[in-house]
């Protein structure tokens, strides 16, 4: 009897605690899962509590023994002495038949080594989050073809409403034409009163504004042509002055360094060509030796364009 009442408390501690260690012998943790859904079976199983074991939790806490002084109201003394009661119960039942079984929270057996084991029992029975839900088969969903359909009633006017926008159509198309055919004829009795208003004050204008010349039937008299004779201009040719003071130099190479262009003109003046290294602006530049005008320097680039390529070009000092 003394037994029932441990197993009872130690599933009502459960209920509310994540470890209840019963002294001498071992603690039970609670281990929490997540709802989760199998990939093969499609077997969905709502969140649930794992209660497991761990024999080295021997520590009393006081709280499994003060809860069973409280509910069975006796002293912590009588207490401890209904938990070693328990255990020694339960040492016996697994000596005598193998197992011992806690209802809602697992099960102890002996192994093969003969050492204690527990199994826990996977249930709902600590866990507040399952809302009473079970595990169930969840069909998969086939992402791979679907149908669409789209139902709709096409609504046809009655015959009494046809026939109303109908009249209606026919009364405002009466009335647009009417319209348009008394607009030109209304501006045409305005113009013709205001040329007789005209004829009969002898003035052209009102108010300051010439009113025939803005309606066009002014008549303005005709000037006779005067012959002008325009005397055509030679146009002045532009007088091109040649700077002879300049001096012109065909660049065939540009560097950073003087180490540079200085190895470049040596090997130009192996191959024949005499050059020198220019510098200015922050270059050194390989030009060619002994060109004077622009006239020399032009006939010296394409002389070498097909040798040294495009890259030869023109300095003006």
């Amino acid at each position: 009897m003394q037994k029932v009442i441990v197993e009872k408390y130690i599933s009502e501690l459960l209920e509310h605690n994540d470890c209840v260690i019963v002294p001498s012998f071992g603690a039970f943790i609670k281990h929490y899962e997540s709802a989760s859904i199998h990939p093969i079976t499609h077997k969905f199983t709502p969140p649930y509590q794992v209660i497991g074991f761990n024999s080295r939790l021997v520590l009393n806490d006081s709280l499994l023994l003060k809860h069973i002084a409280v509910g069975e109201k006796c002293t912590d003394d009588e207490a401890m002495h209904h938990i070693l009661f328990f255990i020694h119960s339960l040492k016996q039942h697994i000596n005598k038949f193998g197992f011992f079984e806690f209802e809602n929270i697992g099960r102890f057996f002996l192994n093969k080594e003969g050492k204690l084991q527990f199994d826990p029992e996977l249930t709902d029975h600590f866990s507040g989050d399952t809302f009473g839900l079970k595990e169930f088969i969840v069909q998969p969903i086939d992402r791979t073809t679907y149908t669409m359909s789209t139902n709709y009633t096409k609504t046809t006017p009655s015959k009494k409403a046809t026939d109303k926008a109908n009249d209606s159509e026919a009364i405002s198309g009466s009335a647009l034409k009417t319209i348009l055919i008394m607009i030109p004829i209304v501006l045409l009795v305005a113009i013709g009163g205001l040329f007789v208003f005209m004829k009969q004050t002898d003035t052209d204008s009102i108010a300051g504004v010439d009113v025939m010349e803005l309606l066009g039937m002014k008549e303005h008299p005709v000037k006779a042509p005067v012959d002008t004779v325009v005397t055509p201009v030679e146009p002045i040719a532009p007088t091109i002055v040649e700077d002879t003071n300049a001096v012109y130099s065909v660049i065939v190479g540009s560097f950073q360094n003087d180490k540079h262009a200085q190895k470049f003109s040596k090997k130009l003046n192996k191959k024949g060509l005499s050059t020198v290294v220019i510098e200015g602006d922050g270059y050194f530049r390989v030009a060619l030796d002994n060109v004077g005008n622009k006239t020399t320097a032009l006939g010296k680039r394409e002389e070498l364009l097909a040798s040294c390529g495009e890259d030869i070009w023109i300095m003006k000092k």
